[in-house]
């Protein structure tokens, strides 16, 4: 009787570890591959992130667990909270050349995971210099820096003609 039972509480143990969602993704050429990934709320999860460039990269999203740098060459492995659904967007936190402000990925959080519809237009980077955002943010720029250089040679020119 007591074998069956020690038997029986090691599968329980055992059971979560086996039906665990494993999931690997590849750190090349500032890019994740897969950039999207769906898990099923309240089952443990780990993702492996295999660093191929040859610099450091690293992500913090303390609210997934999901936060320390890999190192090139290196692979590490994250056990994400599953306990919240939603999507969560996460970025490359450590500059990694000029790619780097696309270098992101999303993690989808569902209950029903095998009927989450990817948007095959979702962007899961961080705005760079091929996003809207990014553009939009080069024009305000522009803008201000011209509207202060007009308001310098103003001055100049109107000092100028007064002294």
């Amino acid at each position: 009787m007591k074998k069956s039972s020690l038997l029986l509480v090691l599968v329980m143990l055992l059971i979560p570890i086996v039906f665990a969602q494993e999931i690997t993704v590849d750190l090349r050429n500032t890019q994740l591959e897969p950039s999207t990934i769906v898990l099923k709320k309240g089952e443990p999860a780990s993702i492996t992130f295999i660093n191929h460039d040859g610099q450091t990269h690293g992500f913090n999203k303390p609210e997934l667990n999901l936060v320390g740098l890999i190192e090139p060459g290196e692979s590490k492995t994250f056990e994400i909270r599953t306990d919240k659904a939603g999507e969560f967007n996460f970025y490359c936190a450590i500059y990694c050349g000029e790619k780097h402000y696309n270098m992101g990925g999303t993690i989808i959080i569902s209950n029903n995971p095998d009927n989450v519809e990817l948007d095959n237009n979702m962007n899961t980077g961080s705005p760079g210099p091929n996003s809207p955002q990014f553009f939009i943010w080069i024009i305000g720029l522009f803008v201000f820096i011209s509207a202060l250089t007009s308001g310098i040679l103003y001055h100049k020119i109107k000092k100028k003609k007064l002294g």
